[in-house]
């Protein structure tokens, strides 16, 4: 096939021979077909990825639609997976839709800055919900409506297909809890769920639907969970199955009371997101979260007059020690109060946490957290390259001296410092000794962040300046 397409004895015989037979004439065609045929399966399987990836733009498919719409059906025939990341409404309202997809089985739509009147997803799926689609996502609008009719038309055209159904960041929802439910009860088990903006229509009813059809799920998201609706396995009973047996990943709101008994049915998770905003404080969550003993990634959004303990923490690190990323901050209210927390116990959890390349611990100043914790975690963490940590950071003191160990991997840290404003003598004199102090410690780093409760200073650190090694 490969030295056909190369069509080096077709270019050699007509230059010999000046002339060609109508049988090679023919060959030719041939060859140029099943070539044109290839070349456009493979350059259209997957459409709008955007401009870090070969594939064709959606830009591109709607021109070819205005120049001729016969080649712009052709190319779309070979479409697996169309994305769609703009906010010009009337490319894909208008243009797409006059075209068919037999062979889509990936469809993204994100819509971020898109303004005007709503529009009902079900004007938009009908064209894409189709017996091929495997995996539906549509994410960050404020126009988009998910109503009943959507979900009916994408659970009686997609099925029995369909794995992935991904909704999330959607401003607008008309759907009933009766809706939600029979979508779930209606449509074929999912591998990935995300329904985290439903949570208008949310019901225990919709849960209980979720545990009992969707064993196979590997990715869920879901709105907030009362500790009430999870189905606990006892303790004592070896013959109960686990819910998710196969779930990785699990995006929820939920206290410590309901975290534990989740963990037992999900006992091969390796992500999990939690969010706390609108809960009670659970002091405790990081325990709880200790019961995941599979866990890679640990994402945990505190909600207000939160706090945690350093034994928990210490104890998440020892029964989760494949940990890779563990981020615990806050995103709307101030940071979690951190007790019985210091810099020998954050050596303790960074000797356990071996594996971590990404490390966030915010907790409320004034932090007891030193310098030392940072040094703890970049001795014992020898492929981290993100630290974001609150701690009494003493710049004079940093700068001196030649660092017992190096970190090769760190590309940006950034401090929470207990000060209030500006450090003292915070100029470009202090900034140029930790410049030095850093390229040597973290030779890597490209920045470090320090910050006050209303004071930022960022110092860009030039790997590159070798020459500064030759001071010390």
């Amino acid at each position: 096939m490969h030295r056909a397409l190369g069509l080096t004895e077709i270019v050699a015989t007509i230059v010999e021979t000046g002339s060609a037979s109508l049988d090679f004439l023919r060959s030719c065609l041939l060859v140029n077909k099943v070539f044109s045929h290839e070349a456009a399966r493979l350059i259209w399987k997957e459409c709008g990825l955007g401009q870090a990836y070969i594939s064709p733009q959606i830009g591109r498919l709607v021109k070819t639609l205005s120049e001729n719409a016969q080649r712009a059906q052709y190319y779309a025939n070979f479409v697996q997976t169309l994305c769609i990341i703009q906010n010009k409404r009337d490319i894909w309202q208008e243009h797409l839709s006059s075209l068919e997809f037999p062979r889509l089985k990936n469809f993204h739509l994100q819509d971020t800055e898109m303004t005007g009147p709503p529009i009902d997803l079900k004007d938009l799926a009908l064209p894409y919900a189709q017996g091929s689609l495997e995996e539906f996502s549509i994410c960050k609008s404020s126009v988009l409506v998910i109503s009943d009719c959507f979900l009916e038309i994408l659970s009686s055209h997609t099925s029995p297909k369909l794995k992935k159904l991904r909704l999330f960041r959607l401003q607008h929802t008309t759907v009933s809890k009766d809706g939600l439910v029979r979508f779930l009860t209606n449509t074929n088990p999912l591998v990935e769920l995300d329904i985290s903006c439903l949570d208008k229509c949310w019901s225990q009813k919709a849960f209980q639907c979720i545990l009992l059809r969707f064993c196979n799920l590997v990715y869920l998201s879901l709105p907030d969970i009362p500790d009430d609706w999870i189905l606990s396995p006892s303790k004592n009973d070896t013959n109960v199955q686990p819910a998710f047996p196969n779930l990785r990943t699990l995006c929820v709101g939920v206290t410590e009371q309901g975290l534990e008994p989740l963990a037992r049915n999900a006992p091969a998770l390796e992500t999990l997101e939690l969010s706390l905003q609108d809960h009670p404080p659970s002091p405790h969550i990081l325990l709880a979260a200790a019961g995941f003993t599979k866990l890679r990634r640990l994402t945990i959004n505190f909600g207000q007059s939160s706090k945690i303990y350093g034994e928990d923490l210490l104890l998440l690190s020892q029964e989760c020690p494949c940990l890779t990323f563990l981020c615990i901050q806050s995103k709307k209210w101030g940071y979690p109060k951190g007790l019985d927390i210091s810099d020998n116990l954050i050596e303790e959890v960074a000797q356990n946490l071996t594996e971590l390349t990404t490390l966030t611990i915010c907790i409320d100043p004034p932090s007891p957290l030193t310098q030392r914790a940072v040094y703890s975690v970049i001795r014992h963490c020898k492929d981290i390259s993100y630290l974001h940590m609150s701690c009494d950071f003493n710049c004079r003191e940093t700068v001196d001296g030649v660092p017992e160990f190096t970190s090769a991997k760190m590309l940006s840290m950034a401090l929470l410092l207990n000060e209030d404003g500006p450090i003292a003598d915070a100029n470009e004199e202090l900034a140029n000794r930790l410049r030095k102090r850093f390229v040597l410690l973290t030779p890597a780093m490209k920045y470090l962040y320090l910050q006050s409760r209303n004071w930022h200073w960022e110092i860009e650190i030039d790997p590159a300046s070798s020459h500064i090694r030759d001071e010390y």
